[in-house]
Formats: C-alpha cells, structure tokens, sequence
C-alpha cells in the first residue's frame, strides 16, 4: 500500500479572550505520510429507520509516540479539520478512525 498522502495532527489548545470566553488556537504538532480509506457505516435508529454515514481510515507507517497517540488530537487532511474517534497501533501500521469536526 502507498503512503503518499500528508496529513497533521492538531492539538487544540483554549485560549482566555479577555471577555469571558475562550478561542481555540491550533498548533500541528506532527506531519505525517499516510493512506485515508472512507467507508460507510449502515445503522438502524430507535424509530427502526435505516441510517448511513460516512467516517475516515486514516493509515500510517509513521511512529507516532503512545503518549500523542492515546491524547485528544485533530486531524488535518487536505485543508479539512477531523476528530479523532479512535487509535490502534499494529506494531508495522497506525490505524486511526476520524470523522469530521
């Protein structure tokens, strides 16, 4: 599989305004060389009505170190800002499932 694709991990970081509110700031903190795989996930609500929607598989060779890996970080791929849902490192490949923010 080719990993030619970049993406960054973003961590958030909630910064005073100075009026009683916060802003967000963003700061990457790792670019790496990945592979993102959608896929469609098909449920039934409480009211029996058939629902889909879409999430993203992000894969990487790239180490990334367990301490990021198992934080709250973003995901930025081709100027669009994702949540990660979940991490799970296979010794030779990282799969992280995200949706977006």
């Amino acid at each position: 599989m080719r990993y030619n694709e970049q993406a960054y991990i973003v961590k958030v970081s909630n910064i005073d305004d100075g009026i009683g509110g916060v802003t967000e700031e963003y700061e990457t903190v790792q670019e790496i060389k990945c592979r993102v795989l959608p896929y469609t996930i098909r449920t039934v609500n409480d009211a029996g009505i058939p629902t889909t929607f879409s999430q993203n598989r992000l894969l990487t060779r790239d180490k990334i170190g367990s301490d990021l890996l198992h934080s709250e970080f973003l995901i930025q791929y081709k100027d669009v800002i994702y949540k990660k849902n979940s991490a799970t490192d296979y010794n030779k490949c990282i799969v992280i499932e995200m949706e977006l923010k």
